[in-house]
């Protein structure tokens, strides 16, 4: 603490205070060392900074070091942006090839759905294609969820006492119009591959 009362004694003369060199003296011993401790603000700014950028975890003192670590975010951010628009673009021809391979497997599954039902058909006797088409129009709706085009086409065969053959038969024993199986003809046959 400053003692005041001493410097006031040290420049009292004669009873008289020398006011003068008490403010003087006060100046130079207890204001000047104050103002003197005062740092400029551009100091003290940069300092404030530096201890900003350090709580931050960035490794600078200045507001430069700040700008750079700022930019180098950003530039990754822009890399990021850059993957995502390359990832989404991929994800869209992926689901646009996708869906052209459910289009092309269902379509696929339909014709061989209509190709087995066109053999169930056939395997009823009937070749001509216009009571071919006919036939799978009609059994296609005595469908339900009871009974499938298979059952539909058997209760027709059952009602109507037709004789079912498959290709198998047809192709591989002999099958004739009349209804017959020629067995030695099938056999024969078979003889000739070996």
């Amino acid at each position: 603490m400053y003692d005041l009362k001493k410097v006031i004694e040290a420049n009292t003369n004669e009873g008289v205070i020398d006011f003068e060199k008490v403010m003087a003296t006060v100046d130079n011993d207890y204001v000047n060392p104050i103002v003197a401790k005062k740092t400029d603000k551009g100091k003290l700014l940069n300092e404030a900074v530096a201890t900003i950028v350090k709580d931050l975890g960035i490794n600078g003192e200045s507001v430069d070091d700040l700008k750079l670590y700022v930019k180098q975010i950003s530039g990754s951010t822009d890399e990021t942006k850059e993957e995502l628009i390359k990832a989404q673009k991929e994800l869209a021809e992926i689901k646009t090839n996708y869906e052209k391979e459910v289009e092309a497997r269902t379509s696929l599954e339909q014709e061989a759905t209509d190709k087995k039902k066109v053999e169930l058909i056939k395997s009823l006797g009937i070749t001509d294609e216009k009571q071919i088409k006919f036939y799978k129009w009609d059994f296609e709706n005595s469908t339900s969820e009871e009974k499938d085009f298979e059952t539909v086409v058997k209760e027709y065969a059952k009602e109507n006492k037709v004789k079912i053959t498959t290709p198998i038969v047809k192709d591989n024993f002999g099958y004739k119009e009349s209804g017959e199986l020629d067995i030695s003809e099938a056999y024969a046959k078979l003889s000739k591959r070996k």
